[in-house]
């Protein structure tokens, strides 16, 4: 795949409206400082449609060790850079004594054309929702079912309240994988049932229409979700057709 960042700045010359976020940005590995500094440029050129994502990554040892990341670290790490982050794009005069980072009087300039650039997290372990609570702007999870979207709702109204904040209502999402024909290869089913092998498919998978997606979407709807980003389980033989589709019959569901 193409690296997000330099794609979305791709993406903010070619487009007015659209908001433009990933799902997600690995943090670990990352440098907060020059991650700031790309979010903050592509609000500006933009003029303030950034809406990033970021998580914690797979559990893969290749990358880990590509990236220099220690799994028993990567938890850590990640909050540390996500608290940083937020506070060079708000701030100036950023000092920071931590386990991984140490900043002494740091600016971060130009900030983002937005005031306050939400950051929301990724992620449905237990770790993830207290991060959501505690530093997060909104929560966009993935292969959960909208049970586990209610419960992870209330854990961290939680977190958040124990952290003295509070989330937007409206800043709760899910990343839904779908495909519009029943048929799609065994190799992309196994790949995403490789991710929940104890979930039923259907409770976090849309197979087989826009009619199959839309319940799944209501279901979600009923749970507390209101932001979603649909993952196409295989290339469409026509995109046309499909971002059609999507645009007359799914948004509907979400306007009403």
């Amino acid at each position: 795949m193409l690296d997000s960042l330099s794609t979305l700045a791709w993406m903010a010359g070619i487009t007015n409206r659209l908001k433009l976020g990933t799902s997600v940005t690995v943090l670990p590995g990352r440098n907060p400082l020059l991650l700031a500094k790309q979010l903050a440029t592509i609000d500006r050129l933009s003029g303030g449609r950034m809406l990033p994502a970021v998580g914690l990554g797979r559990e893969d040892p290749k990358e880990l060790e590509a990236l220099g990341v220690a799994k028993h670290l990567r938890g850590r790490l990640m909050d540390e850079t996500l608290l940083l982050v937020k506070r060079f794009l708000a701030e100036d005069h950023v000092t920071h004594d931590g386990e991984f980072y140490h900043v002494s009087d740091l600016s971060l300039r130009p900030k983002p054309a937005q005031k306050k650039m939400s950051l929301w997290v990724g992620g449905r372990g237990e770790a993830a929702l207290r991060r959501t609570g505690r530093l997060g702007d909104g929560w966009l999870p993935a292969y959960v079912s909208p049970a586990e979207v209610a419960d992870g709702r209330e854990r961290i109204a939680e977190y958040s309240s124990r952290a003295g904040r509070q989330i937007d209502s409206g800043h709760f999402g899910v990343i839904i994988s779908y495909h519009l024909e029943k048929d799609v290869g065994p190799e992309y089913l196994e790949a995403v049932r490789a991710r929940r092998p104890n979930l039923s498919l259907e409770e976090y998978t849309a197979l087989g229409g826009t009619e199959v997606l839309t319940r799944l979407m209501e279901r979600y709807i009923e749970a507390g979700a209101s932001k979603f980003v649909l993952y196409p389980l295989a290339e469409p033989r026509d995109w046309s057709r499909e971002l059609g589709l999507l645009s007359e019959e799914i948004l509907t569901v979400m306007q009403n």
